[in-house]
């Protein structure tokens, strides 16, 4: 089958998937409707009748609201990711067609002073890079442009990466899920460039063996004081010096936290994203030589580089729950939230 025919039965299966979940998806606003509405008759008839049965009722059907909350919003995600494909697929037969306007030119790796790369067109519109450029990162274009650009200096291994494309172009769906992953969102260097001076920037938190018991010693003492007080065994005094005592422990490191928070978050879908597309590469077997020691060299300390990623995403999510200063207010006096989330960011980076 050649390749026109792979991308063209491609995007009528993407077709054919769009519109099955757009059928499933269609109705489920409309019984998200009608289950609250009903929720509230039933609620309504509880409070004037205080009969248990309206009140069992309305909860299930609150119950049921959020469950089809939950599958609508899976299904509009798969019906996103599904139109990716489906753009993918698009582009790829326009290139086929010898159209490449979707496709990025490099134009800012023309260099009118470079020995070869104007006189063959390398960059810009209609150029060689144009055609080949599928890139979906900002390591990826400028690796490719640098390929481009150092042709000489890379002439021993062209028959390793002939293999390793070869393997590749057969690799429909690795590629195009690849492609997905930053679809929506190309990460420029100026993201990165901020990540790494915090990556480097020295640690605002002691690193030693003893801090982390203590920490979680802490917060275990608060928190037994705290249910021994509702259990009336002690009185609200000690409990409320310990919450208070961690509230002025945050104070102390708000602002190490607050920096770490203002860097981290804003780059949450990019770390994300580099976690995916990390995780598609490790759970693929490649066979060229190149592509099978790139693959393992991916390992840090024998530990896979997305659960490393992942960890730094997770630490993150949880900054994110801070925000509210209500939630803050309780998650710092009992769990230390924010010296905790900040030590773990920095311990992050040491390892």
């Amino acid at each position: 089958m050649n390749p026109l025919n792979n991308y063209q039965t491609l995007l009528s299966q993407y077709n054919k998937t769009k519109t099955e979940l757009k059928n499933k998806q269609k109705h489920l606003p409309t019984l998200r409707f009608v289950s609250f509405i009903v929720a509230a008759l039933f609620f309504y008839q509880f409070l004037t009748s205080y009969q248990n049965i309206y009140l069992a009722i309305s909860i299930l059907l609150i119950i049921t609201l959020i469950i089809l909350s939950y599958f609508d919003l899976v299904l509009k995600n798969k019906i996103a990711k599904t139109e990716q494909f489906i753009k993918i697929n698009e582009n790829e037969i326009e290139a086929l067609k010898h159209n490449f306007s979707m496709f990025d030119g490099g134009l800012e790796f023309i260099n009118p002073e470079h020995p070869y790369s104007n006189d063959l067109d390398l960059f810009g519109l209609n150029s060689l890079f144009q055609y080949i450029n599928r890139t979906a990162t900002i390591f990826g274009k400028k690796k490719l442009a640098h390929f481009f650009t150092n042709a000489i200096d890379i002439k021993e291994q062209i028959s390793e990466r002939q293999a390793a494309i070869s393997e590749l172009a057969d690799n429909i769906d690795f590629r195009q899920k690849l492609q997905t992953i930053f679809f929506d969102q190309n990460p420029n260097e100026s993201d990165f460039k901020e990540l790494n001076a915090w990556l480097n920037h020295k640690s605002t938190i002691p690193q030693n063996r003893f801090i982390k018991p203590v920490m979680y010693s802490y917060i275990f003492i608060t928190v037994s004081c705290i249910l021994l007080y509702f259990a009336r065994i002690v009185p609200y005094q000690i409990p409320l010096i310990l919450f208070l005592s961690q509230l002025l422990t945050n104070s102390l490191f708000l602002r190490f936290f607050i920096k770490s928070q203002n860097v981290v978050n804003a780059k949450y879908k990019i770390i994300s994203k580099y976690a995916l597309c990390l995780q598609l590469i490790e759970n693929t077997s490649f066979k060229s030589p190149l592509l099978f020691e790139l693959n393992n060299s991916l390992n840090h300390k024998n530990t896979k580089p997305s659960i490393i990623i992942s960890k730094l995403a997770k630490i993150i999510n949880w900054m994110d729950s801070n925000l509210n200063i209500a939630v803050a207010m309780i998650l710092n006096g009992t769990f230390l939230f924010s010296t905790l989330l900040t030590y773990k960011a920095e311990n992050w980076k040491k390892n």
